[in-house]
């Protein structure tokens, strides 16, 4: 009898040591695939990201490229006649601007005209 427990232990010691190595085996196939599944996936990821901050970058650059031609070439072009004439850089009187309102009292009085008395839109008109 004494013989039997330690045959049964010794298989039994066996087989632990058989599923271990077997779990072991497994877990290292499982832990290669899901490695190389994560380098695909990230792999994947990272040349999309790179692309996705190479065209956020190209788009930048125009940006700050046409701040540039804003900033320096506009003033430089329209600075000597622009639309003073040069006349304020100079200390002389600024031409007078044309009659009437401009802007969004032009809204305002849209809607003078499409109230329930248009005639006061037209007779202010008039009058100018």
């Amino acid at each position: 009898m004494v013989r039997e427990v330690h045959r049964l232990r010794e298989d039994n010691d066996v087989l632990q040591r058989d599923n271990s190595l077997v779990i072991f085996i497994l877990s290292d196939k499982i832990k290669l695939h899901i490695a190389k599944r994560t380098f695909e996936l990230h792999s994947t990821t990272h040349d999309i990201n790179d692309s996705s901050i190479l065209l956020f970058s190209l788009i930048l650059a125009l940006m700050a490229l046409a701040l540039v031609f804003c900033f320096i070439h506009l003033p430089l072009h329209y600075g000597k006649e622009g639309n003073d004439g040069g006349y304020i850089r100079q200390g002389k009187c600024r031409q007078r601007p044309p009659p009437g309102s401009m802007g969004w009292p032009y809204i305002r009085k849209m809607f003078q005209l499409h109230s329930d008395n248009p005639n006061n839109f037209f007779e202010e008109k008039q009058r100018r």
